[in-house]
């Protein structure tokens, strides 16, 4: 395993797994395919001390940065292989899209 930059963990040359991390590491999201459903949530003990509704809010919100920051690696692998031009939406973001998502996380 490789990381490639902060939060993101590839696995060979063909299968990524993304992970998104709170800033203190307190809680990791982790998932290994684009349709969000192959997950790993791993919490360290400061996490535990929070409150449900703030962990399931923080847990929901780094699977979104993880999911599409895994989307849009694969759109723009996709391009890179093949030289066709995704069109930008709502699932299939860009690159740009998942930074500007990431500095809501302020956590």
């Amino acid at each position: 395993m490789r990381f490639e930059e902060a939060g993101v963990a590839v696995i060979g040359d063909q299968d990524w797994t993304v992970a998104e991390w709170s800033r203190d590491g307190a809680l990791m999201v982790k998932l290994g395919d684009p349709s969000g459903r192959d997950v790993q949530v791993e919490l360290e003990r400061d996490a535990m001390s929070w409150p449900a509704e703030v962990l399931a809010d923080r847990i929901m919100r780094l699977h979104r940065l993880a999911l599409m920051r895994l989307r849009a690696e694969t759109r723009e692998r996709s391009r890179k292989e093949s030289g066709v031009e995704w069109s930008l939406q709502a699932g299939w973001p860009s690159l740009v899209d998942v930074d500007e998502y990431r500095q809501t996380i302020d956590f």
